[in-house]
This record gives C-alpha cells, sequence and structure tokens, in this order.
C-alpha cells in the first residue's frame, strides 16, 4: 500500500474511501479538514491508482502553514 502525502493545501493526513461508480476497487483520497479552503479530493479505479494521482500534485504548503 502507498504511503499518502499530506494535503498539497492544509498539510493534513487525507481520507481514503470507496467512491460510487465503476469498479468495486474504486478509491477517492481527499482532504477533510473543514478549516480547508481547497479540500482537494482525487478518484481512482484502485487505491494505487488514486493514491498515485493524489501524491503526484504539486505541493504548495510552506513552513509559514504548518
Amino acid at each position: 500500500m502507498t504511503d499518502l502525502k499530506p494535503c498539497p493545501f492544509c498539510a493534513t493526513e487525507p481520507n481514503v474511501e470507496p467512491w460510487h461508480g465503476g469498479p468495486s476497487s474504486k478509491r477517492r483520497v481527499g482532504c477533510e479538514n473543514e478549516d480547508c479552503d481547497v479540500q482537494p479530493s482525487v478518484c481512482g479505479d484502485t487505491y494505487e491508482i488514486a493514491a498515485r494521482r493524489w501524491n503526484t500534485r504539486k505541493s504548495v504548503v510552506t513552513d509559514e502553514m504548518v
């Protein structure tokens, strides 16, 4: 299982959940932090695909934000 990077906008650990539509292995990875202005998320047909999409996003978190 791939380790997930924190949210690129607020540095919170992401949530992983099954996602509707498509194969039963489909997963959503996303930020659930209510204080995050963006709360980004990505989906993939498998956990590995969703994790790769999440982890390859450009990070914008700076030391001042954490």
